[in-house]
Formats: C-alpha cells, sequence, structure tokens
C-alpha cells in the first residue's frame, strides 16, 4: 500500500477530516499505545487491503488490489446466500502464511446472515475435531492445539454465540477446511491466518 494508491478525492476527505478535528480541538477518545513501529503499520495496512479486496467480484480483481499473488489465490468465492460467505484461500509466502479471507456484510444474503442473530449455545464439536486433525499434521500444531482448547473450553450452558455467523463459519469450514488442510500441508512451516471485518470477523 502506499499514498499513490489514493484517489485525489481520498486525500481531499482526509484532509477536510483533520482540518475539522483541528478547529474543533478534537482528541482521539480511545486511550492506548501510540503505535511507532512503521513496520507494524505497514503489515497492518496489507492486511486491511487483502480484507478490502475480497469484495471484488473475481479473484483477478482482487489481486490487483491488494499484496497477494493471483496465482497464490486458491479459492476465490464471491456468491454469497444465507449463511454462506464469500470468501477467499490464498497462499502468502512473504509471511509464510495460508489465509483465509471472509467478506464482510455486502449483500442482502450477507445482511440476512447478520440478521439472525439470536443467541445460542456454540457446539465446536467439528471445528475442534478440525483443530484437532490439523495439529496433529505438525503444521503450526501449537496454535492449532490452542485454538481446539479454546473451541473445546466454551460452557455450553452459560457462553452463546451470534446464530447466523457461527452457521455460516460452520458451512465455510465443512466447504472450504481440505483445502485449509492441503495447503498447510503443501507449505509446511505456514501458519494459518484468519481475516476479515464486520460479518468476516
Amino acid at each position: 500500500f502506499s499514498s499513490r494508491e489514493l484517489s485525489i478525492a481520498d486525500l481531499m476527505r482526509s484532509k477536510a477530516v483533520a482540518e475539522a478535528h483541528s478547529e474543533e480541538g478534537a482528541e482521539d477518545a480511545v486511550k492506548g499505545d501510540e503505535i511507532t513501529d512503521k513496520a507494524f503499520v505497514e503489515r497492518l495496512l496489507e492486511e486491511v487491503w487483502i480484507a478490502e479486496a475480497v469484495h471484488q467480484d473475481s479473484a483477478d480483481k482482487m489481486a490487483a488490489l491488494c499484496c497477494l499473488e493471483r496465482d497464490n489465490i486458491l479459492a476465490f468465492d464471491a456468491e454469497a446466500d444465507h449463511f454462506k460467505t464469500a470468501f477467499a484461500l490464498a497462499v502468502w509466502p512473504e509471511r509464510k502464511q495460508v489465509v483465509l479471507v471472509v467478506r464482510g456484510t455486502t449483500s442482502l444474503a450477507d445482511a440476512l446472515t447478520d440478521l439472525t442473530g439470536h443467541l445460542e449455545p456454540f457446539d465446536g464439536t467439528a471445528a475442534s475435531a478440525f483443530l484437532k486433525a490439523h495439529a496433529e499434521q505438525g503444521s503450526s500444531a501449537s496454535s492449532a492445539e490452542k485454538a481446539a482448547q479454546i473451541v473445546e473450553g466454551f460452557d455450553q450452558d452459560t457462553e452463546y454465540c451470534h446464530h447466523g455467523i457461527a452457521k455460516a463459519a460452520m458451512a465455510l469450514l465443512e466447504a472450504q477446511g481440505d483445502a485449509v488442510a492441503k495447503a498447510l500441508k503443501d507449505n509446511p512451516g505456514y501458519s494459518l491466518k484468519l481475516m476479515g471485518h464486520s460479518l468476516g470477523a
């Protein structure tokens, strides 16, 4: 990502917001540590652009908007349905990661998944089984084992999840779990990175 990728309109809007904040004496309401590590910010921006690029209608267009090479996008599906999210699966050699990117709310079908928001106990049996199998393959074993422990640690009597998001996540695991496992097996030493925002988070 570089400033050359921003349009004049983007820069003008940013300048107008900065000027308005300056005139109003606005201060950040969120307190925290200042991030001074430029490399960290650049890595984060790359991830933001990937999460944004998955909104395109083809893998070619997605690759054109972010740092992933087209040949490294293993699967791409722009079609969403109720309880089915659009996604991309890619290999990111520079980071030594297999990346599963889930698109945020874009379509009416996505909104229906969002709106099916009643709470239900989370049954992580299938997710735990997948994570344990991944841990046994040896690739990123410790992170997969930790994730499996988190999933198994849900107390179905007191902890709940969003029905639509949980159902969409399990549908994605069922549809792409084998492809994710294969990508990790084909790329020893790579870790799994999940990305997305909104519905994709």
